[in-house]
């Protein structure tokens, strides 16, 4: 039997002096390697919801600059301006544009929750 090495990555999130969490992501630390299928991901989420898409989220290794080629998954997530009934959609023929340009990726997430759901 083969054996596997589990590698020490992931994390928890720092805390300041009151206690509030520190967020290590930022766009700025997101790798180049990552951009043109984060720019596609974007495009999809505005072909998808037009005007009332509100904002898009990465996570993960790549929103903390972190994510190991060949390994990391994709993790977006996106608010939208309308109810849940609306929204709803199934990400299957999105993902498989993705899957087909973008070959290295095992993993996309995409998602979406609407903006009264969190409040603003």
């Amino acid at each position: 039997m083969n054996s596997i090495s589990i590698k020490p990555i992931g994390s928890f999130f720092d805390v300041d002096d009151q206690g509030y969490l520190i967020n290590p992501t930022s766009a700025s630390k997101i790798q180049p390697e990552y951009r043109d299928i984060l720019d596609d991901i974007v495009d999809l989420y505005k072909k998808q919801f037009g005007k009332k898409l509100y904002s898009v989220y990465v996570r993960g290794s790549v929103a903390k600059g972190s994510a190991i080629k060949d390994i990391s998954d994709i993790d977006t997530w996106c608010i939208v301006d309308d109810s849940q009934e609306n929204i709803t959609t199934k990400w299957r023929p999105f993902k498989k544009e993705l899957y087909e340009k973008y070959p290295e990726f095992d993993d996309i997430e995409m998602g979406e929750t609407p903006l009264h759901d969190i409040g603003r």
